[in-house]
């Protein structure tokens, strides 16, 4: 059991470039190797090794709300996830709100292989309209976020989770202030882009804090035609007794999306990146079924399916 620490050691010490049998002797240092002027010498190096247990992951990487005011008011929390290495988001809008092309792999692993928490609550495989959750974005406001945690390996054996083959993300919601307090945020952006935000924590009251805050979001897309709108509702109440903690936390979310078309590459390259649905003009969709469909005389083509008149998606979330 004793020569593993010392094969270690060994092993520290070679790729620091030292030798361990020099280390072991009192000899000052010849005149040729001691350091220049103005040079600070290294006289001390620590190494740190985490003890891998049962139930430990490897490696967990964790943002907190500092982190997120890095980026746009809105911004997803997946997208935060993005600049870390193994990790790869897409969506289609500026704030990556859009459920339909919300995408996120870690380590090449789909968000279907993922385990999703938020707050230890099993949030489900964040795919479009999933049966077992319900997606982070509709889950929590930015704003509200308290600390992400990212588990690249394995899941974590404690993270709730069916679908943590390629890791895991945890969610924590921030905690309600001490002190009384108010927040109100206004965003104005392209394309009509508007999003408001509003705090209030009651501080402490007899051991308890709370905090509600609201969200009223919309914009047009930034191309084609259509709204994107999203009224959200978030309410946490904590109260500490001794050692255990009482947590209540409510979620509402009512979300009205306009889809953007599909597009491929056969698509693209005919029809450009600027091409999306019909709406609103209606006989244009008219004028392309009968052109392009023959209104159930001629066989489909590629062209026939590329577009629709309208797309929208309508979600009520409670949570």
């Amino acid at each position: 059991m004793s020569s593993k620490p010392n094969l270690l050691a060994l092993a520290v010490a070679l790729a620091l470039g030292f030798s361990p049998l020099s280390q072991a002797q009192d000899e000052p240092p010849a005149a040729e190797d001691a350091p220049a002027a103005g040079v600070d010498e290294l006289e001390e190096v620590t190494v740190k090794l985490s003890i891998v247990g049962l139930g430990e992951t490897r490696q967990v990487q964790s943002m907190d709300a500092f982190e997120a005011e890095r980026y746009p008011a809105g911004t997803s929390l997946l997208k935060l996830l993005d600049r870390l290495p193994g990790v790869h988001f897409t969506n289609s809008d500026a704030q990556g709100s859009y459920g339909w092309a919300k995408r996120i792999s870690i380590r090449g692993f789909t968000q279907q292989q993922l385990g999703f928490t938020l707050d230890r609550v099993p949030l489900g495989d964040q795919s479009y309209g999933n049966h077992n959750g319900l997606h982070v974005g509709r889950a929590v406001i930015a704003e509200n976020l308290g600390v992400l945690e990212l588990s690249q390996g394995g899941g974590t054996l404690d993270t709730a989770s069916t679908s943590n083959l390629g890791g895991t993300l945890r969610v924590i919601t921030a905690e309600p202030e001490y002190d009384f307090a108010l927040r109100l945020d206004q965003t104005l952006g392209s394309d009509n882009a508007s999003r408001t935000f509003a705090r209030i924590d009651t501080g402490d009251r007899h051991g308890w804090r709370t905090f509600v805050s609201a969200l009223h979001q919309t914009s047009e897309k930034w191309k084609g035609w259509g709204p994107q709108r999203q009224n959200q509702l978030n309410f946490k109440t904590t109260r500490e007794f001794g050692s255990a903690v009482f947590t209540a936390y409510f979620n509402a979310s009512r979300r009205a999306e306009t889809d953007y078309a599909d597009m491929s590459l056969v698509s693209t390259a005919t029809r450009g990146w600027d091409w999306d649905n019909y709406a609103p003009d209606y006989q244009a969709a008219i004028d392309a079924a009968f052109d392009l469909c023959g209104m159930g005389t001629a066989p489909y083509v590629n062209e026939c399916e590329d577009a629709y008149y309208l797309g929208r998606g309508l979600r009520d979330d409670d949570l």
